[in-house]
């Protein structure tokens, strides 16, 4: 099992291990697959034990599914426990040990004096997907936040007053401003992320733009080694493949991108002025004796035949991974299962360390 800052690496054993200085600290997981409502607290090794069946995998299953999608498509109706295919499919994440770097990327929803930054992504009944960093919030709280101004009647800064006298038991310091209003609210709430509620849907906000997990990638990877994992699928070079991973964080595509995307344009070109020179004289008579038709059958019209324009695209930088055993090199689904894990483990601890 491996671990470095950024990545947590999952073990379908039920193993985690987490070493980060974001990392996460608790998760809570509602009507996915077995689970019907399930809330997990987080520690530096977290290890899951229980017969079969009774949701482990779905654990990580619903994480994997919160930090990258789902990779055969969105979830289905399937994937809701116990058929409840009415009620939300609801994963809850709450980071811990946050950086100076986490809380500039993460802007207002982790600001000063708050430890923990929490978000959410759901599937609604009618299978709309979104992540979002306020998906939930204290009930007293919502007219605060939708108010149009902070001074004057009905503006921020006389409800927060209002509230914070009403309910000295929330203990809510004094603030003057907007964003000292905001930063208070936020604040208590992650403090107090077990009395947060649905907010309603017009103060909710998507988390970087919608369904965009991508964002979530530059604050923590997370990575599930399933038991099945095939080596000769991870050692492709695609976006979701441990070599791929590891050569996104290693390898600087971008030059050499660009000088082919100037050859295959070069490409492009050369083949349409060829088009152009070998068909256009007979193009040019087959449009007059087409012409000489379509006249007698509708006075006034006519049309134009010319070589299509050619649409050509570079394709992405990729790499192959291939196997050497002294003289012979071959792929790598023809090793033997051994080297393959070993292939495996090697890959996961480059990228753990990358």
């Amino acid at each position: 099992l491996l671990c470095t800052r950024r990545i947590a690496i999952y073990r379908n054993d039920k193993t985690v291990i987490l070493k980060l200085k974001m990392r996460i600290h608790r998760v809570a997981i509602k009507n996915f697959r077995s689970l019907k409502d399930v809330e997990i607290g987080f520690d530096a090794v977290t290890t899951f034990i229980g017969p079969n069946g009774t949701g482990k995998s779905s654990i990580l299953r619903g994480l994997d599914w919160f930090f990258n999608g789902s990779k055969s498509g969105d979830l289905t109706e399937d994937d809701c426990s116990f058929g409840a295919i009415d009620t939300d499919i609801e994963v809850e994440v709450t980071f811990g040990d946050l950086t100076v770097a986490d809380r500039a990327q993460l802007g207002k929803y982790a600001p000063a004096g708050v430890s923990t930054f929490t978000a959410w992504k759901k599937r609604t009944p009618e299978g709309d997907e979104y992540l979002s960093a306020n998906a939930k919030g204290f009930p007293p709280f919502s007219a605060i936040k939708s108010a149009q101004g902070v001074n004057g009647e009905g503006g921020k800064k006389e409800l927060y007053n209002v509230l914070r006298e009403s309910r000295s038991d929330l203990s809510l310091p004094a603030a003057a401003t907007g964003p000292a209003i905001d930063t208070a609210m936020t604040t208590w709430e992650a403090a107090n992320t077990d009395q947060l509620e649905d907010l309603p849907e017009a103060l909710q906000t998507n988390f970087f733009g919608f369904n965009s997990g991508g964002k979530m990638s530059g604050l923590f990877d997370f990575v599930l080694v399933t038991a099945d994992l095939r080596a000769s699928e991870e050692s492709q070079d695609a976006k979701s493949s441990i070599i791929g991973r590891i050569l996104e964080r290693t390898i600087d595509r971008t030059a050499a991108d660009e000088e082919i995307g100037l050859i295959v344009e070069s490409s492009r070109v050369a083949q349409q002025r060829i088009y152009d020179e070998k068909f256009k004289t007979q193009l040019e008579a087959m449009t007059t004796s087409l012409n000489a038709v379509v006249d007698s059958y509708s006075p006034g019209r006519s049309v134009s035949v010319t070589p299509s324009i050619i649409e050509l695209k570079p394709p992405r930088t990729t790499f192959d991974v291939a196997v050497i055993d002294g003289d012979a090199t071959t792929a790598v689904n023809r090793q033997g299962h051994g080297f393959q894990r070993t292939l495996l483990i090697s890959a996961l601890q480059v990228l753990a360390q990358s």
